[in-house]
């Protein structure tokens, strides 16, 4: 396993298995005598998995022909109120034997919020609904992606070391390389976004002038209850 999220909605997690090149969701509401069997919890299957997807020849209903992940990374459930909510994002390592990719899909589920029995053996959907590559753009292990507020994608490439922010149509609109040498000690695993919610109305202050900094919190942002600690700098020359 090299990556897992939660789903507060359906109390379900996603647990990706890049050796199957598949992701797999379970049960997060099962006790654990529940989980040892195949009853029980929310959805009913104990702690057998109940959906899986990416790999149909992990569980002998397809071929190589039919495989979607390649050594996949960092699966999250897309929050309520994004782009794609309810959706699964990943980082699709070994997309091609060059290339990596950023893919989304959205497993099939009835009105309760079950999913859909398997067709054909083979668990949907047929094809992700939204996928990024471009040439030059690989890395073979770590990695991960996100889905930002504003309904791009934050991509991270770790063994490049490269950073970046993607529109639904492809553009790059952002994009930070770490410096260091290209070597397992300077590769990222993952990159975050961090909602900025405290904003200063001034970066710095005189100290012959003096004045005032203010802040401003913006309202309904996650971290808008939060308790605050400022703290500050002094610099300068001497004598001053």
């Amino acid at each position: 396993m090299n990556g897992i999220d939660y789903d507060p909605i359906h109390d379900r997690i996603v647990l990706s298995c890049p050796r199957m090149d598949e992701v797999w969701v379970i049960d997060h509401s099962t006790t654990t005598a529940e989980a040892k069997g195949s009853t029980g919890g929310r959805w009913k299957r104990g702690g057998d998995l109940l959906y899986r997807w990416g790999n149909p020849a992990a569980y002998d209903s397809g071929t190589a022909a039919n495989q979607v992940l390649g050594f996949q990374h960092s699966p999250t459930f897309i929050l309520k109120g994004m782009s794609g909510a309810g959706n699964i994002l990943l980082f699709n390592n070994r997309y091609t034997t060059v290339k990596s990719s950023v893919l989304e899909f959205k497993p099939p589920l009835d009105a309760s919020g079950a999913f859909l029995p398997r067709v054909g053996g083979v668990y949907g959907p047929a094809a992700p609904v939204w996928t990024y590559s471009a040439a030059g753009f690989y890395s073979a292990i770590i990695s991960s992606a996100r889905r930002l507020p504003n309904g791009n994608t934050l991509v991270c490439s770790g063994t490049q070391r490269w950073i970046f922010e993607v529109t639904p149509g492809g553009k790059r609109v952002w994009e930070y390389t770490v410096p260091g040498r290209p070597q397992s000690s300077n590769y990222m695993f993952q990159a975050q976004y961090v909602d900025r919610t405290l904003w200063a109305s001034e970066a710095t202050l005189s100290v012959s002038a003096g004045g005032t900094v203010g802040f401003d919190l913006v309202a309904g942002t996650p971290r808008a209850g939060d308790m605050r600690l400022v703290l500050a700098s002094v610099s300068g020359t001497s004598p001053g």
